[in-house]
């Protein structure tokens, strides 16, 4: 996925196609811009990877991001006696620390801390950290299920109305 993704990318070296096998042809940034709207993924997964893959978030698509993600959970600041804000803030960081780290990176207190803008004693509570691996579970389900369906326009199967007759 990540070398159909890499079409995207402005910064290629390669402007010739790929070929993911074989028997297909080439495969352009135009075929691979059609997969992703026409994969029937949900809106949450398609930003999702274009944030991971395309690097087309900004910081402000990022909140809104986490604002739609607060929805999917109503009842969580009532559960763990928060404000609204700090839900967000949990949010916030799950899809930083999804998007936005490097490879060798191990959330900690500390590291949440400095993402969220906030001393380490306030990040010390440890309801603040189950929410925020709890929004990162959604977030990697997410993921999961867009490349699920974006890979699924690429797969080499030709099914026919006319099989039954």
């Amino acid at each position: 996925m990540s070398n159909l993704i890499s079409l995207l990318n402005p910064k290629t070296n390669s402007f010739n196609g790929y070929a993911p096998a074989a028997t297909t042809g080439l495969l352009t940034a135009a075929d691979v811009c059609a997969a992703l709207s026409y994969s029937g993924m949900s809106a949450l997964s398609n930003e999702l990877i274009r944030f991971k893959h395309c690097n087309e978030g900004t910081d402000s698509r990022l909140v809104a991001l986490a604002r739609v993600m607060v929805q999917t959970k109503p009842d969580a600041a009532k559960q763990y006696r928060i404000t609204d804000d700090q839900l967000t803030l949990c949010a916030l960081i799950a899809l930083v620390e999804f998007c936005r780290v490097p490879a060798d990176y191990k959330p900690s207190g500390r590291s949440r801390a400095v993402y969220a803008g906030v001393s380490k004693t306030f990040w010390s509570d440890r309801k603040l950290s189950k929410l925020v691996d709890s929004f990162g579970e959604d977030i990697k389900q997410a993921y999961c299920e867009g490349v699920y369906w974006f890979e699924a326009q690429f797969k080499n199967k030709r099914y026919s109305d006319f099989d039954d007759e």
